[in-house]
């Protein structure tokens, strides 16, 4: 018999079981914050490794979440995510992009794959031109897909491997989006 494990994970983050069926075994995983935290290093470092050759993109300009959420029409489960479980993970992503690789900062390297993943999923769902109605209206397939090609990069890599490996994408999905790399920035 087999035990069915389930990809969700509590808010609690205890420890998780899978669905007991008779005479099946026992199969408990740990998934406390500390785990999490240490996977989703692994994960950004692996990122991190992408060659980046120009910088220049970055936009630093100032804007509000709640206004991007709203001007981007971003929906309820991405907004849970953005909104909630990344303000809990956020200093150990920034804790990750303390040290320079091959003379870019690590965050701006990592922002500006967010940034191609982000152009690249308009381009993938038809979405060339920047018409903001039709980002809004395919916010939620846009944040899909960045999350889908985060995913291929890394099972790509074999750095798939921990069950909670989804939650701790959609947390950089959601850092990328946060730094304005990923949906628009609010006009004006």
């Amino acid at each position: 018999m087999s035990v069915e494990q389930t990809n969700e994970i509590p808010k609690n983050y205890g420890a998780v079981v899978g669905k007991m069926e008779e005479g099946s075994e026992l199969n408990i995983f740990n998934c406390t914050p500390a785990n999490k935290e240490s996977q989703l290093r692994n994960i950004l470092n692996c990122l991190l490794e992408v060659p980046i050759y120009n910088d220049s993109e970055l936009d630093k300009s100032a804007y509000t979440i709640d206004n991007k959420l709203d001007y981007n029409n971003v929906e309820k489960d991405w907004l849970e995510i953005i909104t909630e479980e990344f303000f809990l993970f956020e200093s150990t992503i920034n804790d990750t992009f303390k040290n320079s690789i091959d003379g870019i900062p690590p965050k701006g390297r990592f922002l500006l794959q967010m940034q191609r993943y982000y152009r690249n999923a308009k381009t993938d769902l038809n979405l060339d031109s920047n018409s903001q109605e039709e980002i809004r209206q395919n916010s939620t397939n846009i944040l899909n897909k960045v999350f889908e090609y985060i995913h291929s990069f890394l099972k790509s890599k074999n750095e798939i491997y921990e069950h909670f490996d989804e939650d701790n994408i959609k947390i950089l999905v959601a850092f990328g989006f946060v730094e304005c790399k990923i949906l628009e920035k609010p006009k004006g």
